[in-house]
């Protein structure tokens, strides 16, 4: 009996019968120190045998671990393939959970990445590995068989302790030019398989006991060696399995002519082939299924002798068993032709008995084997949409690869089908949303899975309908639906937090289950519940440490640490970056794509450092995949704030205009929307111009309290110092980060040196000091003039807070200033009233004229005038409007408007 080492180191093999055939000078060539044996030959010499034999008899000391690899059915790609290895990697312990979901997301987006992956593995393990690959470039797709081996050949070039025996009946890569010229290979071909005499002998002993010590052996045996094709060994069991019948039938017969025999057993089994209907069409029916066992075989044809039948479709040369893990039912393999033939010779007497064999097995390879992507590809066939939704969300995320094999299959279905099922709409529409030249016909598909997934969504378990509503959330936010994309988020996320929870749960939908989880977080967050989508984050880092996928949880404390950066909570910020192990990102997700959102929030934090240069050399690594990202509003605003940094500000209002005008569509989020309005308005304040006002949005927009307070700034730059009270009033009840705080603070401090409101210009002063300090916020700093810092740091030394304004100073020397609004000194504080004036003294040159149209009498305007004419340094009425317009009082497309001529006017008027 086995012990379980030896058992768990031949899963998979296929089970050696007892009159198994020994072929020690073969199995001493498969012992051979060559990376690459090859067996190739027809069917029915015996490679899966020898192979076989060698596993069993060969010491795992010799060999190393084994890992034996079967040409399967439901393997449609390369990718597809290697995830098969990678998971008999895993069951053999070479991969712990980690590495294991790790590498199989490394190659799930990235099929080049595959021989470098499989090599890491090889390499960390560390100890010889032998692969057995059986009916290797068998399966009809050769084009995916040739990748694979090409992909084995760069890996045996790249690990000397790796080996591999592959057998297969045509030839594939593995024995081509290059694969020759890099490796040391041996090529086994059907004249080496070929039984020798002694073996035909060994053979027929225990084939035909009869003939043992019988003086007829002699003359039997040198027929078999004889006919050429005897010597298969297949051939050589069935022209044996003849002679014994024949020997049993007819005991006396002497010296048996083998030739007529086997030409009259022939003929009678031609003969009695249409006379076997059972066999025959059992044959065809179990034959729908890539791999069958007992029990599906009895399910399919409704016989319960199956297994006695296909013993006999065994001993017929029609497939053989393999075993499987342990504690699992071997399953039987039909040789690839064979099923296809005879699969395909199958008329059913209705079109419905095809479909429920169909929709039979694509239960059992989801339930009993957990191949999902075949399981699909037969619930198709079967017709059978709502199980094809079902197996999609247990398969979630399928490979790129896969993934492209089944949108074939979508394509040929009628597109109505599609829409009827969300799941399968939402799907096949992120499938075309990939390419641009498909990309329009996506949207009608994302609008079905958002419309239909609404109507149809209480008729499905709470986990199904919280993943679908996390999920279609995003369908909505790609839609530029902000209301009803946040409703959906918020309804499914304590549903999801309790699925994660709960240790009973539908683990085959915990793929999918991570996707809704991060899909929420994402809507949450451009709806600027800030809050909820950080609880979403958390919660998917926690599920990710629970399932082993720590690349999900580098996933998670990224967009954590982007939160915090919105919010305006470097520190936090900072500790998310730190959480991340960069050792635990698959291998092809570090091209600036996958890992985007760390880049982003490292870039902010550069220019959270005035380390512009860094944050714009990160955000270089995303330009290849800057039209696919999501988050383009914000690398848009830290590279353009980045650029004004660096001291190149209209650069950077380019940059953000043009970036822009690209990027915006109706679809566009308010929340995007504003953020941008937001990094246009300060990089006209740092470019020295007037930033638009714009309006503030909504209550539930809390990025309105930044433009409240840049409106702010607009007003004063304009002259109308009492208006920037109120909307500075409005950022501050709005506000409710850190970064909110932070510009409302610093327009308040411009609010405070350039008009007469009485603002309390050190409360300001500690506010920033507070948030610079508390969490790190310095970026917006560079908003606040010299003379702004100066006036700062003045006021809190007056009111008795030299410690805060020594620590203040110390984070105005990271930051230098950038803002080139105009000092206080250079633009005079006038009242209401004398703006009124000033405004009315462009219009007209008549003192009473101003009088009437203020209500005034002509002594009071005499008074204003004086006290504007010494504000703004001047003695006459052209130079106070001269300098009003330098000063950005009045706008200069606004002339003084000269009714008459000097001399007529009434002499009280000068």
């Amino acid at each position: 009996m086995l012990t379980p080492e030896a058992a768990a180191d031949l899963q998979h093999v296929p089970r050696l019968t007892s009159r198994v055939l020994p072929r020690p000078s073969l199995l001493a060539r498969l012992d051979g120190p060559v990376p690459l044996t090859v067996l190739r030959a027809p069917g029915g010499t015996g490679k899966t045998t020898l192979m076989a034999q060698w596993a069993v008899a060969t010491s795992p000391v010799q060999r190393g671990t084994l890992l034996w690899i079967e040409a399967d059915d439901g393997t449609r790609t390369r990718t597809g393939f290697w995830m098969r290895v990678l998971g008999r990697f895993h069951a053999r312990g070479l991969l712990a959970d980690r590495a294991l979901y790790r590498e199989m997301a490394s190659i799930a987006d990235h099929a080049d990445t595959i021989p470098a992956t499989i090599c890491r593995v090889l390499e960390d393990h560390g100890q010889p590995v032998t692969l057995l690959l059986d009916d290797a470039g068998s399966a009809a797709d050769s084009g995916y068989w040739d990748e694979v081996c090409e992909d084995l050949v760069e890996i045996l070039r790249r690990v000397p302790f790796a080996r591999v025996v592959a057998a297969g009946r045509f030839p594939t890569v593995l024995e081509s030019a290059r694969a020759h010229a890099v490796l040391d290979i041996q090529v086994l071909t059907e004249e080496h398989l070929a039984l020798s005499p002694e073996e035909i002998g060994a053979l027929l002993d225990l084939a035909v006991p009869l003939l043992q010590g019988d003086p007829r052996r002699a003359g039997v045996l040198h027929q078999l060696g004889a006919v050429p094709s005897s010597r298969r060994l297949a051939s050589m069991r069935w022209s044996l399995g003849v002679l014994q019948h024949a020997l049993e039938t007819r005991p006396t017969e002497e010296d048996p002519d083998l030739d007529d025999l086997l030409v009259t057993a022939s003929r009678h089994e031609l003969a009695a082939r249409p006379g076997d209907p059972v066999l025959q069409e059992f044959l065809e029916v179990t034959a729908q299924s890539p791999l069958v066992d007992v029990d599906l075989a009895r399910q399919l044809s409704g016989r319960h002798d199956a297994e006695t039948l296909l013993g006999t479709l065994e001993q017929l040369g029609s497939g053989q068993w393999l075993r499987g893990p342990e504690g699992s039912a071997p399953v039987f393999q039909y040789s690839h032709h064979l099923r296809l033939a005879a699969a395909a010779n199958f008329t059913p007497p209705a079109p419905a008995r095809l479909r429920e064999l169909h929709s039979t097995i694509a239960h059992w390879l989801a339930e009993v084997r957990g191949e999902k992507l075949a399981a699909i590809e037969h619930a198709l066939r079967a017709e059978d949409m709502a199980h094809v939704e079902h197996l999609l969300m247990r398969s979630h995320p399928l490979p790129a690869e896969d993934a492209r094999h089944l949108s074939r299959l979508l394509q040929a279905l009628p597109a109505a089908r599609i829409h009827r099922h969300p799941m399968l709409a939402l799907w096949h529409a992120l499938v075309l949303n990939r390419s641009a030249d498909t990309q329009p016909r996506a949207m009608q598909f994302f609008v079905s899975a958002a419309m239909i997934g609404r109507v149809r969504s209480s008729s499905i378990p709470p986990l199904d309908r919280a993943i679908r509503q996390g999920i279609q959330s995003a369908v909505h936010r790609m839609l530029g639906q902000s209301r009803s994309m946040k409703d959906l988020a918020l309804r499914a996320l304590p549903v999801l937090e309790g699925a994660v929870e709960d240790p009973q749960r539908d683990r085959q939908l915990d793929g999918i289950l991570m996707t809704a989880i991060s899909q929420t977080a994402t809507t949450l967050f451009y709806a600027d519940d800030f809050a909820a989508a950080r609880d979403a984050r958390l919660l998917q880092a926690r599920f990710a440490e629970t399932v082993h996928r720590a690349h999900h949880r580098n996933v998670a404390y990224a967009h954590l640490a982007l939160i915090h950066t919105v919010s305006g909570d470097i520190t936090a910020s900072i500790a998310s970056l730190d959480r991340i192990d960069a050792e635990d990102w698959p291998h092809s997700w570090r091209s600036g794509y996958h890992d985007a959102v760390e880049i982003i929030a490292r870039a902010w934090a550069s220019l959270n450092e005035a380390r512009p240069e860094e944050a714009l050399a990160q955000l270089a690594r995303l330009d290849p995949h800057f039209a696919t990202i999501e988050y383009w509003d914000l690398i848009t605003a830290v590279r353009s704030l980045a650029l004004a940094q660096q001291g190149l500000p209209d650069e950077g209002e380019a940059f953000l205009a043009r970036t822009t005008a690209e990027r915006r569509s109706e679809r566009t989020l308010p929340s995007a929307l504003q953020r941008l309005d937001t990094a246009a308005a300060m990089l006209r304040i740092l470019a020295g111009g007037v930033p638009a006002r714009r309006p503030a949005g909504g209550r539930d927009v809390p990025v309105a309290a930044m433009l409240s307070a840049l409106s702010a700034l607009t007003v004063l730059a304009e002259g109308r110092p009492e208006e920037a009270l109120p909307l500075l009033a409005r950022a501050e009840l709005a506000a409710t980060t850190p970064l909110h705080r932070m510009i409302t603070a610093i327009a308040g401090v411009h609010v405070a040196r350039r008009s007469s409101q009485g603002l309390d210009l050190a409360g300001y002063g500690l506010q920033i000091r507070e948030l610079s300090g508390g969490h790190a916020l310095r970026w917006p700093l560079v908003l606040l003039s010299e003379g702004d810092r100066v006036a700062l740091l003045g006021a809190l030394t007056d009111s008795g807070r030299e410690q805060t304004a020594a620590l203040l100073e110390g984070d105005f020397s990271q930051i230098s200033p950038g803002t080139r609004l105009a000092e206080p000194s250079r633009v005079p504080q006038l009242t209401a009233r004398e703006r009124e004036v000033l405004t009315l003294l462009a219009e007209t040159d008549r003192r009473s004229e101003i009088a009437s149209r203020l209500f005034v009498s002509l002594n009071t305007v005499k008074a204003q005038l004086r006290s504007l004419y010494a504000k703004l340094g001047a003695s006459t009425r052209e130079q106070a409007l001269a300098r009003a317009i330098s000063a950005g009082l009045l706008h200069p497309t606004d002339p003084p408007r000269e009714d008459r001529p000097h001399g007529d006017r009434p002499r009280e008027d000068r």
